[in-house]
């Protein structure tokens, strides 16, 4: 099984008001609520993201975020912006994520898991997702995992491979998370620091 960077953020549906000065003009203070960061007209997603408007319209006009029509309005949704985001290895802005979110990044030592580790990676990230609103992605291991985590800033990074091996990518990437940045070894032969069920002698932090 392969796996490629994949974002996915759940928010509530709801009717929004998207009017005022910080969502036209851009340089205005953007304190948007919580509705309003549910569409974003491109203006103000590229003040989010602090781009250019120019930069914003040229991913639009490649094809990487949709445009909705919304009340005869252009408005990109908040949750492709966040996949974009994390696609392209950019800072996701604090003010898109819900308060509380937590972003789970998954490093796999080779492109491919075997099928037992594939079967208990799934359990683990549907008991997560029951338990906790989070965006989760993978890499795997190389030259491009460092970029990653630098532009994920994840609050748990889960490593899939080998212990001896992700033990010594563990400590390099120690060097540059935050202190709040759990890291743990995922595998069906060891146990995982965040499976609700486990007793906590079983939990293998890295």
């Amino acid at each position: 099984m392969r796996f490629s960077g994949t974002a996915c953020a759940i928010r509530a549906e709801g009717d929004f008001s998207l009017r005022g000065a910080a969502m036209d003009n851009p340089t205005s203070p953007i304190n948007p609520s919580k509705e309003e960061l549910e569409l974003l007209s491109p203006s103000l997603a590229a003040s989010l993201c602090s781009v250019s408007e120019a930069r914003f319209n040229s991913w639009i006009e490649q094809g990487f975020l949709p445009l909705l029509d919304y009340k005869g309005a252009k408005m990109v949704r908040s949750s492709d912006l966040i996949g974009h985001l994390v696609t392209y290895n950019i800072r996701i802005p604090a003010r898109l994520l819900d308060q509380g979110q937590k972003k789970i990044l998954c490093i796999m030592q080779g492109s491919a898991l075997d099928a037992e580790t594939v079967t208990y990676l799934i359990r683990y990230l549907y008991l997560v997702r029951k338990k906790e609103n989070c965006i989760i992605d993978f890499t795997k291991h190389g030259e491009h995992a460092e970029l990653k985590v630098l532009t994920f800033e994840p609050d748990r990074i889960i490593l899939l491979g080998k212990r001896e091996e992700v033990e010594i990518l563990g400590a390099g990437l120690k060097k540059l998370i935050s202190p709040r940045t759990t890291i743990i070894h995922l595998s069906p032969r060891s146990s995982c620091l965040f499976l609700p069920e486990l007793d906590s002698r079983e939990r293998e932090p890295i």
